[in-house]
C-alpha cells in the first residue's frame, strides 16, 4: 500500500506540470512559474492554490501573458517583471482574472501591454469580492495599468498608462497614479486613502467615492472630479484647469491652491472647512451649495462667487478683485456671519434685492457680515 500512494502521487504531480507549464514546486507549497523555450502564453491558472514566479515572463506577441481561472489563487511575482511587447494598440494583458473571488496578486511589475496591465475584472455588478492587488507597478500599458473590481489594492503605482488604476466596489490605499494620458485614478463606488494623483489628464476621476487624506497635482485638467463624493483632508494644487469640480458631494476640510481656473467649483454640495488661495480666477465658484467656515485668499478674482447658496461664516480676504461677489439679481443668496478683508474692488458685492447679504454698520442684523 505505501508503494502504491507513492505512485499516485508521483502520477498527480506529474498531471499537474503537464497540464500547466510550471517548473516545479516552492517552499510551502507555492507553485513555481518560470519562463522557459517550451513556454507558451497565455499562462492559465485553472486551480487553487498559491503561485510563485521564478522569471521574468516576457511576451513578444499581442496575447495575455497570465490568465487566471479559478478562484481562491494567490499570485506571488516575487519582484519579477511581466513585459508585453509594447503599448502600442493592442489587446493582450499582463495578467487576467474576469469574474473570480479570492484572487491576491502582488510584489512585481507589469509592463508594455497593449491592453491592461493587471485586470480583475467582473461582468456581473457585485460579483467579484475579496480580490488583493498589493505592491505592484503598472506603467507603459495601452489601457489601464491596473483594474481592480471588488477589490483593496495598497501600495501600488501606475505610471504612463491610458488610465492608472480604475475599478468599482473597491478599496485603494497608499497608491499613486502618475503622467497617465488620462485619469490617473478612475474608480467608482469606492474608498481612497492616502493617494495621488500627479500629472495625468485629470487626476482622480468618478462617482459615489469616498476620498481621504487624497492629493492631485499637476493635472492638466481637474484634480478632482465627479458626483456623489465625500471628500475629507485633500488637497488639488498646480492643476490646470479646477482644483476641485464636484456635483452632490460633501468636501471637508480640505486645500485648493494654484490651480489654473478655480479653487473648488461645486453644485449642490456641501463645503466645511475648507481653504482656497492663489487661483486663476475664483476661490470658490458654488451653485446651489452650502459653504461654511471656509477660507479664500490670494485668488485672482473672487474669493466666493455664489449662485442661490448659502454663505456662512467663511473669511474672504486679499483676493485680486471681490471677496464675496453675488453679482447676480436674481440667484437669491443667503450670504451672514462673513468677514471680508484687502479685496480691492469690493469686499462684498451685492448685485440686487434677492440677495440676503446684510453689512455690518450698514444693518443691525445678528446675521451681518463684516468688511475691514
Amino acid at each position: 500500500m505505501r508503494t502504491l500512494s507513492k505512485i499516485q502521487t508521483t502520477l498527480v504531480a506529474m498531471i499537474i506540470m503537464v497540464i500547466l507549464p510550471f517548473t516545479g514546486y516552492a517552499g510551502e507549497g507555492k507553485i513555481q512559474i518560470g519562463q522557459t523555450a517550451a513556454t507558451t502564453f497565455p499562462i492559465t491558472i485553472s486551480q487553487s492554490g498559491s503561485y510563485i514566479l521564478t522569471s521574468n515572463l516576457t511576451v513578444a506577441t499581442d496575447v495575455d501573458c497570465i490568465v487566471i481561472a479559478a478562484d481562491n489563487v494567490t499570485l506571488d511575482l516575487n519582484g519579477f517583471a511581466l513585459v508585453g511587447p509594447g503599448s502600442g494598440t493592442g489587446t493582450g494583458y499582463g495578467i487576467r482574472a474576469l469574474d473570480r473571488n479570492n484572487i491576491t496578486v502582488q510584489n512585481g511589475t507589469v509592463r508594455d501591454f497593449g491592453g491592461l496591465g493587471i485586470s480583475i475584472d467582473t461582468t456581473l455588478h457585485g460579483g467579484v469580492k475579496n480580490n488583493r492587488l498589493n505592491d505592484l507597478k503598472a506603467f507603459s500599458n495601452g489601457y489601464a495599468g491596473i483594474q481592480g473590481d471588488g477589490a483593496t489594492i495598497t501600495n501600488c503605482s501606475a505610471s504612463m498608462n491610458s488610465t492608472g488604476i480604475s475599478g468599482s466596489q473597491g478599496t485603494i490605499i497608499n497608491c499613486t497614479a502618475n503622467y497617465n494620458s488620462s485619469y490617473g485614478f478612475n474608480i467608482y463606488y469606492s474608498t481612497l486613502t492616502n493617494c495621488t494623483a500627479i500629472g495625468n489628464s485629470d487626476g482622480m476621476s468618478g462617482n459615489e467615492n469616498s476620498l481621504i487624506n487624497c492629493t492631485a497635482s499637476e493635472n492638466s485638467d481637474d484634480g478632482f472630479y465627479g458626483f456623489y463624493l465625500s471628500i475629507t483632508n485633500c488637497t488639488a494644487k498646480d492643476n490646470d484647469a479646477d482644483g476641485f469640480n464636484i456635483l452632490h458631494s460633501t468636501t471637508t476640510n480640505c486645500t485648493a491652491y494654484s490651480n489654473g481656473t478655480n479653487g473648488f467649483k461645486v453644485e449642490h454640495s456641501t463645503l466645511t472647512n475648507c481653504t482656497a488661495s492663489y487661483n486663476s480666477i475664483f476661490g470658490f465658484e458654488v451653485s446651489s451649495s452650502i459653504v461654511t467656515n471656509c477660507t479664500a485668499y490670494g485668488n485672482d478674482d473672487t474669493g466666493i462667487f455664489p449662485t442661490e447658496s448659502r454663505i456662512e461664516g467663511n473669511n474672504v480676504r486679499n483676493n485680486g478683485a471681490y471677496g464675496i461677489n453675488a453679482y447676480n439679481a436674481s440667484s437669491n443668496n443667503y450670504i451672514i456671519k462673513n468677514s471680508a478683508s484687502g479685496n480691492p474692488t469690493n469686499n462684498f458685492r451685492n448685485g440686487g434685492t434677492n440677495n440676503y447679504m446684510p453689512i455690518c454698520g450698514v444693518s443691525t442684523s445678528d446675521n451681518c457680515n463684516y468688511s475691514f
